[in-house]
């Protein structure tokens, strides 16, 4: 079976993602990769480019997402 493989966006708590990570989830924080002023644009980009889902509160990201076609 696959692992789903995440990307935890900036508001996402640490300590949220140490838990998930502890428990087997294949999940980085954006900070760990990218500088902290990276756009929506830029973390949708590297989560493509990584075949990684975005977690994330900001529902800027799924306007991104439809406007894309994807």
């Amino acid at each position: 079976m696959t692992q789903i493989r995440l990307m935890a966006d900036m508001n996402i708590s640490p300590q949220t993602v140490s838990a998930l990570q502890q428990q087997g989830w294949d999940l980085i924080r954006v900070p760990d990769v990218l500088p902290a002023n990276a756009s929506d644009e830029e973390i949708l980009n590297f989560c493509r480019q990584e075949n990684r889902a975005i977690v994330s509160f900001d529902l800027d990201f799924s306007m991104l997402v439809a406007l894309n076609g994807e």
